[in-house]
């Protein structure tokens, strides 16, 4: 009916019937598209391969209505025809993967449609107007989509404007389906992995990442401003020990820095040779916190892949090894050249009064 319509006009006037839009700025392109007609797609475009550049009020063309109602044959029909405009994005900096992605209604087929094209690989990491990549509104939404997940070319580590990559929203989205659920994880506790379970590799590749800006839960979480990683043991044990070894390191910092003032040449076993023995001991065992803190945090942001957070906290912990042997072989020695200076502090003080 449509070819037949258009092939009674001359080519001015199938051009001008082909683009009329209405209110809202849908053709008859957009509505073709909206309503899964393939062949109505085909007679279109075959007049006027233009019409798949026209925009609707929302700037979206009739590739992004096709995307987002899962309609994959009218996305395969298009691109056949018009490949470059799949280049367009809408009002909000969405293309058409944003649109899949977002879909309702079948999006592994529409996702797969681009993710089997190569000319359209530009498609995966384009942010729109937020700084969101498709895989950010993934993270979001109750879909497991395995093959944009462990599609090589996906930026796993791309951050949005709120400095959030997709994995950061994934952990502060409350409303994970079942399926993103199950899982195994992190230290013996039931925490969900929300991409699924059947793929060590893929999720090893996606979730890990070291760095040390944690992210933050933005103002419409439950605790804004908190730090997405606050849930984790790991986290927790970093933080405490970072603060044991910030707090000790300026403890003996502090003292050092009164020494000149106190330490007298002329007797070494007073008391300011016993503040310099109490400046030793938090030396070290701040350097001991140090290490851990750097152990635990490296766990944190590493636990997505074991094998590498496991070889790192090896190597870090190796620190106690020639530490403790040391420490263990001088403690003798150490105690009696504190309680020397305690006791001969104290005799002084007697004497004195």
């Amino acid at each position: 009916m449509t070819r037949k319509i258009l092939g009674s006009l001359d080519t001015q006037g199938q051009r001008t019937l082909i683009n009329k839009a209405d209110q809202e700025g849908s053709t008859p392109l957009h509505c073709a598209a909206f309503f899964n007609s393939c062949k109505t797609i085909t007679s279109l475009l075959t007049f006027d391969r233009n019409a798949a550049y026209m925009k609707d009020v929302k700037g979206r063309t009739a590739l992004h209505i096709a995307a987002h109602r899962g309609h994959d044959e009218i996305m395969k029909s298009i691109l056949s025809i018009c490949p470059d405009c799949s280049e367009l994005v809408d009002n909000r900096g969405w293309n058409a993967l944003h649109f899949a992605v977002n879909s309702s209604c079948s999006p592994e087929n529409v996702v797969q449609v681009i993710l089997d094209r190569s000319i359209l690989n530009n498609l995966m990491n384009e942010k729109d107007a937020n700084g969101n990549t498709p895989l950010h509104f993934h993270s979001k939404s109750s879909q497991y989509l395995e093959a944009l997940i462990c599609h090589d070319r996906v930026d796993k580590m791309a951050f949005n404007s709120q400095n959030l990559d997709a994995y950061d929203i994934a952990l502060t989205n409350a409303e994970l389906s079942d399926k993103k659920r199950p899982v195994h994880f992190y230290d013996g506790e039931n925490i969900p992995n929300p991409f699924g379970s059947g793929h060590t590799h893929c999720n090893r590749d996606f979730c890990s990442r070291h760095y040390h800006a944690w992210g933050f839960i933005d103002k419409d979480g439950t605790h804004p401003g908190s730090a997405v990683l606050m849930k984790y043991t790991a986290f927790r044990a970093f933080v405490i020990t970072d603060t044991i070894a910030m707090t000790q390191s300026c403890t003996a910092a502090f003292i050092l820095l009164f020494m000149p003032l106190l330490f007298d040449v002329q007797n070494l076993t007073s008391f300011s040779f016993l503040l310099a023995i109490l400046a030793f001991c938090f030396t070290i065992f701040a350097m001991g916190a140090m290490v851990l803190a750097f152990v635990t945090g490296t766990y944190t942001v590493l636990m997505h892949s074991l094998d590498l957070a496991i070889t790192t906290c090896i190597i870090g912990l190796c620190f106690f090894i020639p530490g403790i042997f040391i420490s263990i072989r001088s403690s003798k020695h150490l105690l009696k050249m504190w309680w020397d200076a305690v006791t001969s502090w104290k005799f002084l003080k007697k004497h004195e009064r």
